[in-house]
């Protein structure tokens, strides 16, 4: 099964059987209650997803393997030692991804040790920025983190993508299936639009990716949060969209595959107008055809005109490398990139 791994990841359109926008996550927690039942405290929240996210580390999650031999194989540029201090998404520990990765890492350069601080990928961006990480994990970079770092050092941080996870343009604010083309009862039909929490993560993916920066929703956009049922179980925000597209025939949205039913579907996507639609799935992701793709990336503070500190390029270099994603389909959480996106990234090393 996809999870959203798919950060070379996804979104996806989702509707009832006949339409949904999903981003391709891992189904955890299905537990069902009334509002009365629920527990949204911030801190009952974290445990419940520190639980999910547990759980979900030794499990995979697809079983296709890619043929990586045209992905350069890690070739050791030079003798490196020391502590490579990591910050940021503990998404990079919870499995064996981060462990395979080290490993492999120190059979070719035995001298590097890592540090880990794992707590949330909001510490990413700040630690590199009072200097006490060599290498920030973390999902897409957001404004105020740029902004907080072209202050302090006034240029960008080097952005490498290191595994893949997983929009509209119109004179008039399309409200109603009749202006998309449906006909009959359908034309003056309002469009019902359903996705997550604004102030979480997806939601910026999905207007860096459709809105292409811009955060002007719907305003009859309905949003769904985690909470903590008062028996002890989760409830997801993905599962909250799916459930609630599926009982509105003239809904869509966006939300994890996972949690697709009989009477949800994922919907083809169009890169721009004019385009052709792109099915959703592991190959399209992975060669980033579908146009609603994420990315997991390592930031790094580099001085223009300077190198990368050499044990923090040589570890980048390996996971860009053909053992390095080879791990990634082994831990078969995230996808591997291709052999073009590698070389890409690793040019940014240079």
């Amino acid at each position: 099964m996809m999870q959203r791994l798919l950060k070379s990841c996804t979104a996806a359109l989702i509707a009832p059987a006949a339409l949904v926008l999903a981003a391709l996550s891992v189904p955890l927690a299905r537990a069902r209650s009334g509002p009365w039942n629920q527990e949204r405290g911030g801190l009952d929240v974290q445990r419940g997803r520190d639980e999910r996210i547990g759980a979900r580390g030794a499990k995979t999650y697809y079983t296709k393997r890619w043929d990586l031999s045209d992905v350069p194989p890690y070739q050791p540029q030079q003798k490196v030692s020391g502590t490579i201090r990591v910050w940021g998404s503990g998404y990079f520990a919870q499995g064996s991804l981060g462990r395979y990765w080290e490993e492999g890492f120190r059979q070719r350069q035995p001298d590097v040790k890592f540090e880990y601080h794992f707590q949330a990928p909001a510490l990413a961006i700040p630690a590199l920025c009072v200097g006490i990480s060599d290498l920030a994990p973390s999902r897409h970079i957001t404004f105020d983190e740029t902004l907080m770092f072209q202050r302090v050092f006034d240029r960008d941080p080097v952005e490498i993508s290191m595994r893949t996870d997983v929009a509209r343009s119109a004179i008039d604010n399309i409200r109603t299936w009749g202006q998309l083309g449906s006909t009959g009862e359908w034309t003056n039909k309002r469009i019902h639009v359903y996705g997550y929490n604004l102030r979480y993560h997806i939601p910026r993916t999905f207007e860096r990716l459709v809105f292409r920066g811009g955060d002007k929703w719907n305003e009859e956009l309905h949003e769904y949060a985690n909470y903590k049922n008062s028996d002890g179980t989760n409830m997801l925000e993905a599962q909250e969209v799916i459930d609630a597209i599926g009982k509105d025939p003239y809904g869509i949205g966006y939300s994890s595959v996972a949690y697709l039913t009989p009477v949800t579907k994922a919907l083809a996507v169009a890169p721009r107008a004019g385009g052709e639609y792109v099915e959703l799935n592991l190959e399209t992701l992975r060669n980033r055809t579908y146009p609603l793709f994420d990315e997991v990336y390592f930031y790094v503070n580099r001085v223009p005109g300077k190198p990368v500190d050499p044990k923090v390029k040589e570890f980048l270099s390996y996971v860009l490398s053909r053992e390095g994603q080879d791990a990634v389909q082994r831990d078969a959480k995230y996808l591997p990139l291709t052999s073009e996106v590698v070389r890409q990234q690793r040019k940014k090393l240079e």
